[in-house]
């Protein structure tokens, strides 16, 4: 586990210990787990999902950057939402 920020000019939108985390870089998709290899990215604006204790939880993201540590992920990124799932 590790913990997941995503931040936007209007305050934090999400602050949750999360299992793994996958999101749109410039470069391409990429996902997060605990103890990955530090680095820092650009954001391209688009879906990204996280899963904490099992479930699958989805969100929509702006553009921004993204801060990736062995224990932490900060996205800092223009707009953030959760996004609904129909079950």
């Amino acid at each position: 586990m590790f913990l997941l920020e995503i931040v936007t000019p209007a305050g934090t939108v999400l602050e949750e210990e999360v299992s793994s985390f996958n999101v749109l870089g410039v470069m391409g998709e990429f996902g997060a787990l605990t103890g990955h290899t530090p680095f820092l990215t650009a954001l391209k604006a688009g879906d990204a999902h996280y899963v904490k204790n099992g479930d699958v939880e989805y969100l929509i993201l702006g553009k921004g950057f993204a801060e990736v540590t062995e224990k932490r992920v900060t996205c800092l990124v223009d707009t953030a939402q959760k996004k609904r799932t129909s079950k």
